[in-house]
């Protein structure tokens, strides 16, 4: 508890603390005892942790946050002079290390393929991601009080830090996009909503149905990697200070 009271106090987000409140309550406190002290909890317990987890059909990346969350813990305890040493450094943490993955870019044609097989709000949605390189999370909380249509700018709300929040120019695109999307809009302050006005939560069948009808697997991420692309490259009459 006084390691969370920290970690809100030194500035991590909501979203944050709420990602470690999580890893404890569910993993690490189940494994570990709630009732045991930092001091007592060694690295053959921490390496027997990772050896249960890797038994489970879950993936190594997400073995090695459990791992660094429980590694912040100790650091936040070795600082506080509750223990000595962190067991930690003797725990071997290469072998949950996430493989790194050499992703394939997606051309312009793949992307006019994926927004063919969509339409009304998915496709809007599609290419809101596209025209603003958002986070999934970011634009599902998008207002319409975050669109400045005088000074062609929008705001996306982040989640990872409080700093996070921030304006991006409107290209065309987006401006079409938004245009478009007001024809769907009614009571509701989000530009993404179920019937009742509540937020949408997550957009996941959007990705699931391009992949099923044109084999192509994307996700948002992978549209946030567009736009940076597209940004990168620039065009014939600007060229972007990368």
């Amino acid at each position: 508890n006084k390691f969370m009271e920290y970690s809100f106090r030194i500035g991590k987000s909501n979203w944050r603390c709420k990602g470690l409140y999580s890893t404890f309550k569910s993993f690490l406190l189940p494994f570990f005892g709630e009732g045991r002290r930092l001091k007592d909890i060694n690295h053959l317990e921490i390496e027997s942790f990772i050896d249960k987890n890797l038994k489970r059909p879950i993936r190594k990346n997400t073995i090695y946050h459990y791992v660094t969350d429980l590694n912040s813990l100790l650091n936040w305890a070795v600082k506080e002079e509750i223990l000595l040493v962190n067991p930690m450094k003797k725990v071997n943490r290469n072998r949950i290390k996430p493989d790194k993955v050499y992703k394939q870019g997606f051309t312009p044609e793949e992307i006019i393929k994926c927004e063919s097989v969509l339409d009304g709000p998915e496709l809007l949605f599609f290419r809101f991601l596209k025209y603003t390189g958002a986070r999934l999370s970011e634009a599902l909380r998008t207002t319409w009080e975050d669109i400045d249509y005088i000074n062609l700018e929008i705001m996306l709300r982040g989640t990872k830090t409080r700093e996070s929040f921030r304006k991006v120019p409107m290209c065309r695109g987006l401006l079409e996009t938004l245009r478009v999307l007001e024809g769907f809009k009614d009571d509701s302050p989000y530009l993404f909503h179920h019937k009742d006005g509540s937020r949408i939560l997550r957009r996941d069948k959007i990705f699931k149905k391009i992949n099923r009808l044109t084999g192509i697997k994307i996700t948002a991420k992978d549209l946030r990697d567009y736009f940076a692309s597209t940004i990168g490259m620039g065009s014939e009459e600007y060229t972007p200070d990368i």
